[in-house]
């Protein structure tokens, strides 16, 4: 009650502690660890949140992830992240905000398995982020704001977006994006129903200017055929700086397929 404390306590041990859980040299309750190299987390389905706002840690553990399905926030906002390991990420479904608020994050290299995975805002606010490879990744039905506000990012992969029908803002802000061979087959997952110049449907990279001549080629190319597939016209935002390196023939590959290059 108010005003009262106890001045000593005594907690005793608990029988069923395990030294081949606690790291060696440290004592718990009185057992002291023998355990010695990573935790086995081979069996771990989800992730979510499990670093989320950690202010100190600089370099991420390895950790066996391959029977994750969520790794949704797993690393948002660890504000001073520099490295991570290669994680094989083969079972996963989403990875919505995993990255993001990871200011100082400079690479990032994932494998994924055959699984379709929703990334909205994955990597959003990654402002030091240069490089992002992305194996067998295959894009989930929202990707929205993806990469945007990474600002120093110069290459990214390209990646299947066959199943996603949100694509906004997906690169926003990415103004040093330099190489980066597109979105294949976008466009597939639009709806024939949906009105002309839908916000979700277009794929934005207005602000990238840097582009090389190479990475516009291919983005066109694996633009998907929404006008063969009865779609109405949406927009491939590319911006006049990049519409300038293209030749009206090859600008045409992409309103042929009815896309409005802006």
């Amino acid at each position: 009650s108010s005003g009262k404390f106890i001045d000593q306590i005594t907690v005793k041990g608990d029988s069923n502690l395990i030294a081949d859980n606690i790291r060696k040299g440290t004592s718990i309750l009185g057992v002291t660890g023998t355990m010695e190299g990573a935790w086995d987390t081979s069996q771990i389905r989800q992730t979510q949140y499990m670093f989320f706002d950690n202010k100190v840690m600089t370099e991420a553990p390895y950790l066996d992830v391959t029977n994750v399905t969520d790794a949704s926030n797993m690393f948002r906002k660890c504000s001073e992240l520099i490295n991570i390991p290669v994680y094989d990420f083969l079972n996963v479904t989403t990875i919505n905000y995993m990255f993001n608020g990871c200011s100082v994050l400079k690479d990032v290299e994932l494998n994924f398995g055959e699984n379709v995975v929703s990334a909205s805002m994955a990597f959003t606010s990654c402002y030091l982020l240069e490089n992002v490879k992305l194996n067998n990744f295959i894009g989930g039905n929202v990707i929205a704001s993806m990469f945007s506000g990474c600002r120093t990012l110069e290459e990214v992969n390209a990646f299947n977006a066959e199943n996603c029908s949100n694509v906004s803002n997906i690169f926003a802000n990415c103004t040093n994006l330099k190489n980066f061979n597109g979105l294949i087959n976008v466009g597939q997952g639009y709806l024939t129903s949906q009105s002309a110049n839908y916000s979700p449907y277009t794929f934005w990279l207005g602000e990238s200017s840097l582009l090389t001549y190479d990475s516009l080629i291919s983005i066109i190319n694996n633009l998907y055929d929404i006008a063969s597939k009865g779609c109405n016209t949406q927009k491939l935002a590319i911006g006049t700086t990049n519409i300038a390196k293209l030749t009206a023939e090859e600008i045409a590959i992409a309103t042929n397929k009815g896309w409005t290059v802006t």
